[in-house]
């Protein structure tokens, strides 16, 4: 088991750069407090990340089990916010580094205040794939 708790409150963000286009940013009109304004995708890295890490690479702890469970969120995230999945492709999720790793920290190079930061290259593929059979399931459930 990882010495990361679920309860500490983690957040993954994911800059998404296309060759052409640049970085892929989310307006956001929704939170009252902040007014509209732009955001990477993101979010909370659920109890349920660090789950299916820990189901992933069931000897895998510390930090490394940390930064799985956080792509795993980040990639939830990104599906849930702008429709690109790259579940399967976690791989691809390159850890942003903010700072050399000090040997012995319980921080990630890539992490300030408990919030994890990777990019990712898309391609036009990714902006338009989509997974036709998920909204037939939807459509015919109801949601």
């Amino acid at each position: 088991m990882s010495a990361y708790d679920p309860a500490d409150d983690y957040k993954a963000f994911i800059f998404p750069m296309h060759a052409e286009h640049g970085m892929l940013l989310l307006y956001c009109t929704r939170k009252k407090k902040k007014g509209p304004h732009y955001q990477v995708p993101g979010g909370h890295v659920d109890k349920e990340d660090f789950e299916a890490a820990a189901k992933l690479q069931p000897d895998v702890t510390g930090p490394s089990h940390l930064l799985l469970s956080c792509k795993i969120g980040a990639a939830r995230e990104l599906k849930e916010e702008t429709g690109m999945d790259l579940r399967d492709s976690l791989e691809r999720l390159i850890p942003v580094a903010l700072r050399a790793q000090e040997e012995g920290s319980k921080e990630l190079s890539c992490e300030l205040k408990k919030r994890v930061f990777f990019s990712v290259d898309i391609t036009d593929e990714d902006l338009f794939v989509t997974k036709w059979w998920e909204d037939i399931h939807c459509l015919a459930n109801g949601y």
